[in-house]
């Protein structure tokens, strides 16, 4: 299913992503790049 609107989803992803600590928002990215590597692998 495609997304109809995803400028707003994009605004609130980057509001939300400013008020979490840096290091805590590294370590999530780290995590879901892995994430998608394996998944990626798997497919």
């Amino acid at each position: 299913m495609r997304a109809s609107y995803p400028l707003p989803a994009v605004v609130l992803g980057a509001s939300v992503i400013l008020r979490v600590p840096y290091r805590l928002a590294e370590v999530a990215l780290g995590v879901l790049t892995a994430g998608l590597g394996i998944y990626t692998r798997g497919v």
